[in-house]
């Protein structure tokens, strides 16, 4: 693909194992692809024989997260994980992820799980304190909060 393999930003600067390598070219991120651009073109990238990403801020009912986790994996993704901040998980989220192409979905602890959320093997979540206590303290030293976010 002529990119480079990034050393798993997520796993090193969170602390996670996702299993997934990203290959970086240029400002793109490979297997990494926004919402608003799956399509029926699939404008995101060649995922072809990838392992995709999917990156939003939240899942409410998951209808849009499915949907696109579906074109992808038509666009010949072999496997679908999903990143979300803020895991609302409202309605019919938790039988559609359930049920979706999607292998994992990670989320914060920004919103509690119901018991249904927390049942549901597709979901793991991490937590948010130790950012937010290097937050805290960066603000209370008069520090730089945007130190703590890599360019």
């Amino acid at each position: 693909m002529g990119g480079e393999v990034v050393e798993d930003d997520v796993d090193v600067e969170f602390g996670w194992d996702l299993g997934v390598d990203f290959v970086q070219e240029g400002d793109e991120v490979c297997g990494c692809v926004g919402l608003a651009q799956v399509g029926d073109d699939c404008a995101g990238g060649d995922v072809e024989g990838c392992d995709a990403v999917l990156v939003d801020d939240m899942i409410d009912t998951a209808g849009t997260i499915c949907q696109a986790a579906l074109a992808v994996k038509q666009h010949g993704a072999k496997r679908v994980f999903v990143l979300a901040t803020h895991p609302v998980l409202s309605g019919p989220a938790i039988e559609r992820l359930a049920s979706s192409v999607i292998e994992g979905v990670i989320v914060s602890d920004t919103i509690p799980l119901s018991p249904l959320a927390a049942a549901c093997d597709k979901i793991t979540v991490v937590s948010t304190a130790a950012i937010f206590a290097q937050a805290i303290q960066q603000i209370h030293g008069n520090g730089s909060v945007s130190s703590l976010f890599p360019p």
